[in-house]
Order: C-alpha cells, then structure tokens, then sequence
C-alpha cells in the first residue's frame, strides 16, 4: 500500500482501520503521514523509506514506526516549537519506533519540554534511533513524565543515542520525572544507550531525574556532557535511578563533574566506571570530581556496588567523591589517581550531624590534593557524629590514623599492585585489575582478603585477573571487580 495524496489516504480509511503495512516516502507531506498514523488501527506498520521527513509527528495509538536507520532516515523539525516525536497517554509497549534520526525540535509549544522525545503516561519503545541537535527548556533530548501513580507506564530505549542537545535549563540530554506525591515509579528505563555531548545551562548535562522517579540506566554510556550540577547525571528529591554496568567518564560541571544528587531516594550505583570527569567549580559547594553527593533525602541513601573511580578532578575538594549530609554505602570500589586542588583527591566528607556513611572491601590509592600527600589525600573529612565506618579497606597513608582507619576492622596500608587488564565501553579504565600469581608475585594484600565471599551479589561473576577467571577461593578479593569474559 502506497499513500500518495490525501484522496489516496481517505480511499484506504476502511483499510487503515485494520491492521495493515503502509509505505511511506519523503514526497509525501508530513500532515499527510500524520493523518495516515491517526486514523489507523493498533498494530499497523509504516515503513518509512531512506530520507528527510520535514514536520513532527505524534503517536496515540499502538502503531510501529520502522525507519530504513538512523544513518539513512531523519525526521526533522526545522527548529519549530514543537516535539519531533511526541507520544501521548495509553501508549503501550506495542508501540514501536525504530530507525530514525530525531533532529531540529525545540520542545512542546506549551511547557518547552522535550526537543527530541516527549512522552507523559506512556510506555513505548524506541530503539536504534538517534536524538540529536535538539533543543528545549527542560530535555533537550527526550523528556519523560510519569503522572498516573497506578499504571506504571514506562518509556523503554534500547540502543539510542542522545547527542549534542540542549536545555537552557535542567537536562541537556534526557529528563526523568513524576507528578510529586504519586507512588514512586520508573517511567523510563534505558538499555544499551549512549548519552553524549549534551549540556544543560543548570542541572544535569546528560541526565536529569526528580520527584520520586526510578528511572534505570543500564549498560548506558554517558560521557563528555557539561552543566552547572551534575555534569553526567543529576537527581533529587527523593528520586533514586539504578545505574548498573554504565560508563560516566569525561562530564564537566562546577559541582559533581560525573554525578551530583540532592536528597536522594534509595539510588543503586553498581558495576559502574566514574573515570576523567572535571568538577571545575571554586565555591563553598562546589566538588566531587567524579560524585558529589548532598543530603541523604526521607526515601532512602545511595548504595555502591563495585565501582571504579579513577582519574576525575576537582578544582575545589574531593578528587573523586565529595559527600555533605550524605552518607552512601559503599562496597567493592576503587578509588584510584584522582585529584583535588583543594582538599581531598579521593573521598571528601563533611557531616554537621550523625549521619555516617560505609565503606568496604575497598581500595583507596594514589589518589593527591594540595596538601603534602598524607592519609588525608585520599580520605579525609569532618562530622559531627563519629568516625564513618571504614573495613577492610585498603588506604594510602591510613596507618597514620589508625582511629579512622582500624586495623582490627581488617584496614590494611599497603601497595595493591595495579596491573594494566582489558578494557571495553561499559569498564573504559583498565589500569586497576590485582596482579595475582599468574603475573609472578606470590601474594598481594588485596587479593582474598574481602570480608566476604566471591559469592557476594556485588561482584559475582567478575574479576580483578587480567585473565578475565573469576573471582574464586573462599574470601573475596579487595576493590573493583571487572566483567568477564573480557568485556561485552
């Protein structure tokens, strides 16, 4: 079925309102293919063939929009106040868009929200499509709203990029977020997607999320994106997105380089590379390299699971990680080479009460600040109400302060003898696996000296061994496990 005019599209209006497959052209005007698309059943097929589509287009129905890719097929809006692709309430995962080039939208005409993608209440998906060189006040790239507490719709995207957008607020990239006072919800869920070059002119460069939202990230890129908080991913207000097996490398922005959050929800970090992220900023807030993290919120703290924080910077304090009132618990992690011009190349913390955050069978080193290099270069803070927990962690310096760093909580001071490994996407710094007996040294204090098993969720399956094996013996070994085999 070809539709060439709009006589042609009101022959075929018996058709279209059962399932069909319509082929589309670029000579066909986009009111013509929008009200091909309105007008048709649930489950009907375009097939749009390789060129520019010049308009937007708006989805209200379960209908399967197939590009020739991304490469090939671009709809562009011409920087109209509009949504390149808009999806409305009801849309079901049945409704699927794929193959397309996003371009040249400038948000939707009533709030400027959503250059590329603008989804509320919907949960379609969209896969292999790329949303670049859009616009808007909030998400410049894709901007997702959950305000239906009970439905649990969710915006899926798989192996999408998000590139080059901008927001002259909140979320270059992408934004997140609910309706406030709704039940907690994942509106969006992101699979194998990268997140890139965007900048946002307040929070949020690549990532935005608020109010609740539970967004998840996985096997996500998110690099070289800039903002003034949270250069790779900002959130707060009780928001808590899962990050797993993700790269954040390469972000700028004055406060939390990588990630920055506010009052957070119970977010997962896990399996994650933070690597050469820049916190540029000089103030009294400002931070955090890799993280910066700001008062744990009502709904919960931050959990890290096996991750690597390695090469970030901060003009101000804390190279890698810089906490104020928060208190994340953190297991399994490198924090590794990082640099402050202020205090603190590693972990920065400072707490006006109890709160405490935990850190475990972790690795601390090489990390350096303007100071002279002491235990203070890599982890150092105040608080008002005790010494955080730190076991079975191995510290740069910590023998200095025994009192933060207790050997009989199964602290160590000694060199982990870093060795050059694989790298792949989603692990882009191979510099920390342990050298173990297949690289000639008999022992290394790192290794099988976790105060867990290798069974432990957070590195099951993974390795510090160059050889890709994994973690095995009876106790774990110390620090970041990578993926095996190799890298996916």
């Amino acid at each position: 079925m070809r539709l060439r005019s709009v006589p042609v599209v009101l022959a075929f209006g018996a058709a279209l309102a059962a399932q069909a497959t319509v082929n589309v052209d670029p000579t066909m005007p986009m009111p013509l293919i929008q009200f091909a698309i309105s007008t048709s059943a649930s489950g009907t097929t375009f097939l749009f063939a390789p060129g520019t589509y010049f308009g937007s287009l708006v989805v209200a129905q379960d209908v399967v929009l197939q590009g020739a890719g991304a490469a090939t097929t671009t709809i562009d809006a011409l920087g109209a106040q509009v949504s390149v692709l808009t999806f409305l309430p009801g849309v079901t995962r049945n409704a699927v868009v794929s193959g397309f080039r996003l371009t040249g939208g400038q948000g939707d005409p009533t709030n400027f929200q959503g250059g590329g993608v603008h989804c509320t209440d919907a949960s379609p998906t969209v896969r292999n499509c790329v949303i670049a060189g859009n616009g808007a006040l909030a998400g410049g790239g894709v901007y997702v709203y959950g305000h239906l507490a009970s439905t649990g719709r969710s915006l899926l995207m798989e192996d999408c990029i998000v590139r080059g957008n901008v927001s002259s607020n909140n979320g270059g990239g992408i934004v997140v977020t609910k309706a406030p006072n709704i039940t907690p919800g994942a509106p969006a869920t992101f699979i194998r997607c990268e997140v890139d070059g965007n900048t946002g002119a307040g929070n949020g460069g690549g990532v935005y999320v608020n109010s609740t939202a539970r967004p998840v990230f996985d096997h996500c890129v998110v690099h070289d994106n800039a903002a003034q908080t949270g250069g790779g991913i900002f959130w707060y207000e009780g928001a808590a997105p899962t990050i797993s097996d993700c790269a954040i490398t390469g972000n700028t922005a004055a406060t939390g380089g990588g990630i920055s959050y506010r009052e957070t929800g119970n977010a997962v970090l896990t399996h994650c590379s933070i690597v050469d992220n820049v916190a540029n900023g000089t103030g009294l807030v400002d931070g955090g390299g890799g993280l910066n993290g700001f008062m744990d919120g009502p709904l919960g703290t931050l959990a890290i699971r096996n991750c690597l924080f390695a090469g970030n910077y901060a003009a101000n304090d804390g190279g890698a990680i810089r906490l104020a009132d928060s208190a994340p618990n953190m297991r399994f992690v490198t924090i590794a080479d990082n640099r402050a011009g202020g205090l603190t190349g590693g972990l920065r913390y400072v707490f006006n009460g109890p709160s405490m955050f935990a850190l475990r069978n972790s690795i601390v080193w090489g990390n350096r600040d303007s100071s002279s290099g002491s235990y203070g270069a890599n982890v150092d803070g105040t608080t008002a109400g005790g010494l955080p927990t730190i076991e079975f962690t191995d510290v740069e310096f910590g023998n200095q302060n025994p009192a933060l760093f207790p050997p009989a909580s199964g602290n160590i001071d000694a060199d982990p003898l870093f060795v050059i490994g694989y790298t792949c996407k989603f692990a882009p710094n191979g510099a920390y696996f342990l050298a173990q007996v297949p690289q000639g040294v008999a022992t290394n204090p790192c290794v099988d000296t976790a105060s867990s098993g290798p069974g432990s969720p957070a590195i099951v399956g993974r390795s510090t061994r160059t050889d890709g094996r994994p973690d095995g013996g009876l106790t774990a070994d110390r620090g970041f496990h990578y993926p095996v085999p190799g890298c996916p």
